[in-house]
C-alpha cells in the first residue's frame, strides 16, 4: 500500500504476513489467530483453498491495537 504525502514524496506503509507479523509483535501464531478472530485489520490475496493469503498493514493493526486498549478502560 502506497500513500502519497505530496507531490514529492512518496511512502510505503509496510505490509506483513502471519509469520512476520507474529514475530514484530512478539507473539505465537494461535494468538495472532485469535486476534484476527477478534476483528484485527487484515486483507485477503487470493482465493486458496485455505481463504486466501492474509496480509496485515502493520500501521492498521497497531491503531486497533491501541484502539482495543482504550475500549477496555
Amino acid at each position: 500500500m502506497i500513500t502519497k504525502k505530496s507531490t514529492q514524496s512518496v511512502v510505503a506503509k509496510p505490509i506483513l504476513n502471519r509469520r512476520e507479523l507474529a514475530s514484530y509483535l512478539g507473539i505465537s501464531l494461535t494468538t495472532l489467530d485469535s486476534q484476527i478472530k477478534g476483528g484485527m485489520p487484515h486483507f485477503t490475496i487470493g482465493n486458496g483453498k485455505r481463504g486466501g493469503i492474509k496480509r496485515f498493514c502493520v500501521e492498521d493493526v497497531m491503531i486497533w491495537f491501541q484502539t482495543q486498549k482504550e475500549m477496555r478502560k
